[in-house]
C-alpha cells in the first residue's frame, strides 16, 4: 500500500481508487479475476436489476449487506481473530459496491429499503460456532450467485448480450471470493480448534493435579493416621 502511494501521488484524495488498491493487495480476494465495467450495462438488455436485490440488501442471510454487518460485528466479538473477519468484510464491502453500481446501471434502485437485522447472527456460545456460521453462509451465497448465473443464461439462450456478459463477468468474481473466504475461514477453524483443544488440555491437567494434591493432604504421611 506504501508503494502504491509513493508511485502514485494524485490518488492521496481519491479514497475508492485507495480503498481498491488496498482491497486487491490482500489474501482474502481472488486476484486473478478482475471485476468487469459496468458501464458497458444498459437497461432491457436480458438482465433484470430486480434479480441482484437479494444478493445486494436482502435481509437474508445470503446478501452483500448481511455480511457487512455480521462480519464487522464479529470482529468487535473475536479480537483474536477479528483481522480475518475485518479483512472478509472490506471485501464484502466491494461486492456490495459493485453490485450498486451495476444496478443502477440496469436502471434499477440502489437505495437500501428497510433493513430487518433479523438475517444477522448476532450470539455465538464461541468462536468456532461463528466460523462455522461464516462458513455455511459463504457456500449459500455462492449457491445463490450460481442460481442467478443460471437464470440470467436462460434468458439468453441464444447469445448472451452485452449486459447478461457483464452481469456473468461480475457475479463469477463474486463467488470467486466467496471460495476464497469459505477456504481461508476453513482454516482459520481448524487453527481454533486446535488452540480450543490445547486449552482444554491445560485445564485437564490442571484438574487433576489438583485433584491429586487434594488426595494426598487428605491420605497423609505414611505411617501417620490422619483424624
Amino acid at each position: 500500500m506504501k508503494e502504491f502511494i509513493k508511485h502514485n501521488p494524485a490518488t492521496l484524495d481519491n479514497v475508492e481508487t485507495m480503498a481498491n488498491a488496498m482491497i486487491e493487495s490482500m489474501r482474502f480476494v481472488d486476484n486473478t479475476l478482475d471485476y468487469p465495467e459496468a458501464e458497458k450495462a444498459r437497461p432491457n438488455d436480458g438482465v433484470e436489476p430486480e434479480w441482484f436485490y437479494d444478493a445486494y440488501y436482502g435481509a437474508i442471510p445470503t446478501s452483500e449487506l448481511t455480511a457487512i454487518i455480521q462480519y464487522t460485528q464479529q470482529r468487535m466479538l473475536f479480537e483474536n481473530i477479528g483481522e480475518t473477519f475485518l479483512g472478509i468484510a472490506f471485501v464484502e464491502m466491494k461486492h456490495f459496491d459493485r453490485l450498486g453500481d451495476f444496478i443502477g446501471q440496469l436502471g434499477g434502485r440502489v437505495n437500501t429499503p428497510k433493513y430487518s437485522s433479523s438475517a444477522v447472527t448476532v450470539e455465538y456460545e464461541s468462536a468456532a460456532e461463528a466460523i462455522r456460521v461464516n462458513i455455511q453462509a459463504e457456500k449459500d451465497t455462492i449457491a445463490a450467485y450460481q442460481q442467478l448465473i443460471e437464470r440470467i443464461r436462460k434468458n439468453n439462450p441464444e447469445k448472451l448480450t452485452q449486459s447478461a456478459t457483464v452481469a456473468i463477468q461480475l457475479l463469477n468474481k463474486i463467488v470467486s471470493d466467496e471460495r476464497v473466504h469459505v477456504r481461508i475461514l476453513s482454516e482459520l477453524a481448524q487453527s481454533v480448534a486446535a488452540e480450543e483443544g490445547k486449552e482444554a488440555e491445560s485445564a485437564s491437567r490442571s484438574s487433576r493435579c489438583f485433584w491429586s494434591v487434594l488426595y494426598r493432604s487428605k491420605s497423609g504421611p505414611k505411617g501417620f493416621a490422619r483424624e
